[in-house]
């Protein structure tokens, strides 16, 4: 895909998808709304992520998987459809808690399919904990976090993210991270036009997994792999910004109190950044 193409379907488009849903979910404050938020929130950034990698890849990737980035495809897709079935069983806590604490040790484990037989299962079931354990403070804290500071934590995060892929010479995973990034500068759009829109539990259960798919290829899955403490960092850094939430910042102006959570959220993405660019190998002469 050239450069202009993947401004085109990969960011501008994705972009658009996401904050015409977001707006559209957001028209009503009824809580027959309030009560399709979250899947229609999944649906926005994981359909929209979807659409840019379909582009990017020139179609939809092969079913059964062939590599790693078509399984990442299929693994979003199915995060989007939990959102839809935990809509579903809104009334039944135990389906949904059960589904919910399978997928995010699924995920490692069908991404890391190929390498299962070099790598110690342990460390899947090990990432499916790291998962399970930030996928739900994330989401609790986007469900009742209104405002632009959720998404524009995600987004510094996950831009972030892609620069230090990059700097690692993981091209084609930090092309990917730049399609999450522009479906969240959509919802930062969304929450500055609404300011009581909140991105919701399903769209951060969607961004969960993305960026722990991010983080795990490029530690294990990318030909110059992103160092471990900069993969850890990232993963921690949203995590972060949920400390505004408690004691003195908490009481902080709404100005002041999203300069807070992305400070605390920088206090581990710019060593990371820092990290991968300090490790990264010197360009092919070839």
């Amino acid at each position: 895909m050239t450069l202009e193409s993947y401004g085109l379907w990969g960011l501008l488009v994705p972009a658009l998808f996401t904050g015409a849903v977001l707006l559209l979910a957001w028209v009503s404050r009824q809580a027959a709304e309030q009560a399709s938020r979250g899947w229609l929130g999944a649906l926005a950034v994981g359909g929209a992520f979807l659409l840019g990698q379909a582009a990017a890849l020139g179609g939809l990737p092969q079913l059964p998987p062939a590599q790693a980035d078509d399984r990442l495809f299929w693994l979003v897709a199915g995060a989007v459809a939990l959102a839809g079935v935990e809509s579903l069983l809104a009334e039944r806590r135990w389906p949904r808690l059960v589904l919910r604490g399978v997928y995010p040790f699924f995920v490692p484990w069908f991404l890391l399919a190929r390498l299962l037989e070099r790598r110690e299962t342990v460390a899947v079931g090990g990432l499916g904990l790291a998962l399970l354990l930030g996928w739900s403070a994330l989401a609790a804290w986007s469900a009742r976090r209104p405002g632009a500071s959720v998404p524009l934590v995600l987004w510094s995060v996950t831009s972030g993210g892609a620069l230090a892929l990059l700097f690692s010479h993981t091209a084609k995973y930090a092309q990917l991270a730049g399609i999450l990034a522009a479906c969240l500068g959509a919802a930062v759009v969304v929450a500055w036009i609404r300011p009581s829109f909140a991105l919701g539990a399903g769209a951060a259960g969607v961004v969960a997994v993305l960026l722990a798919c991010f983080w795990i290829a490029g530690v294990w899955l990318a030909a110059t792999p992103l160092p471990v403490e900069s993969a850890v960092l990232l993963a921690v850094s949203p995590l972060l910004a949920t400390a505004a939430e408690v004691g003195p910042l908490s009481r902080l102006a709404p100005r002041k109190a999203v300069l807070a959570r992305l400070a605390l959220a920088s206090a581990a993405l710019v060593p990371a950044v820092f990290l991968a660019w300090v490790e990264a190998p010197p360009p092919s002469p070839y």
